[in-house]
């Protein structure tokens, strides 16, 4: 699903024009972005927790010709879904695995 797609599904579950919705997803990306950078974790109840870490430097190979080469430290994004949504996503899953 692209984000036009979502967009157009967010609209038709509530009943909001996608001029609206798309507003409100940018506000929305444009909070979780702003959070991140102040290294603040973002909580949605019932869908996960977005939280900023720190991937340390490391030595790594170039694939081309295996020379080792230093990858600085940089900043990343976690994902970690909520209990809701490991369950439901495991109960969809089986309840399609079944259905095949």
């Amino acid at each position: 699903m692209n984000s036009r797609e979502f967009i157009a599904r967010m609209s038709e579950q509530s009943g909001l024009s996608p001029k609206l919705c798309r507003s409100i997803l940018k506000i929305y990306c444009k909070t979780v972005i702003d959070s991140m950078n102040r290294g603040e974790r973002v909580v949605m109840t019932g869908f996960g927790i977005f939280q900023p870490v720190i991937r340390p430097a490391h030595q790594g190979r170039n694939p081309k010709n295996g020379t080792l080469i230093d990858i600085p430290e940089r900043r990343a994004m976690r994902f970690v879904p909520s209990k809701v949504l490991r369950k439901s996503l495991s109960q969809e899953w089986e309840k399609n695995k079944a259905g095949r």
